[in-house]
């Protein structure tokens, strides 16, 4: 991904070429990926968290929302009409975890007898479950070498609020 100007602090471009041997096609999904910090709680048994919604740009775009935007990747097929909305919160009784809830509408050009609802739930609860993986393997793991004190200490009021919801 990468993080959008100064203008839009709280935005980061996301995109991902997923290969899965469950599926018949390779995906390219690209969205927008905005941010916001919810100091009470969205649900009425869960506490403040991080609300996250990601959409896709329309087709054949190459900037949008203040993003530069990559080119599809060879021989695979853009995701379009995605809209996810993800609300991150700390796990009640369960200190260092977080729970995520994950609303999803998205539109894949592929007939639906070459990719049956079936195998594509399957693959979005593989897809998940390897996203999570890979936040810890590439971000977690590798914290001090990357870049994220100085986007920190660049935006307080963000980041303090985020830390702020983790530490309830």
């Amino acid at each position: 991904g990468k993080v959008a100007g100064l203008d839009n602090m709280y935005a980061a471009s996301s995109h991902i070429v997923n290969s899965s041997p469950l599926l018949p096609v390779k995906l390219d999904v690209l969205t927008i990926r905005e941010f916001a910090v919810c100091t009470t709680a969205l649900f009425p048994d869960r506490g403040p968290g991080v609300l996250i919604v990601d959409a896709s740009p329309p087709q054949d775009m190459t900037s949008f929302a203040g993003s530069d935007l990559p080119p599809q990747a060879p021989r695979s097929t853009r995701m379009s009409n995605i809209c996810l909305v993800m609300y991150m919160t700390p796990s009640p009784g369960r200190p260092g975890f977080s729970d995520a809830f994950v609303i999803a509408k998205a539109g894949v050009s592929v007939p639906q007898w070459i990719l049956p609802l079936t195998l594509l739930k399957k693959f979005l609860a593989n897809y998940y479950v390897s996203v999570f993986r890979s936040a810890k393997t590439h971000i977690v793991d590798k914290w001090a070498d990357l870049d994220y004190e100085r986007r920190i200490k660049g935006c307080p009021g963000f980041y303090e609020s985020a830390a702020a919801v983790g530490a309830q």
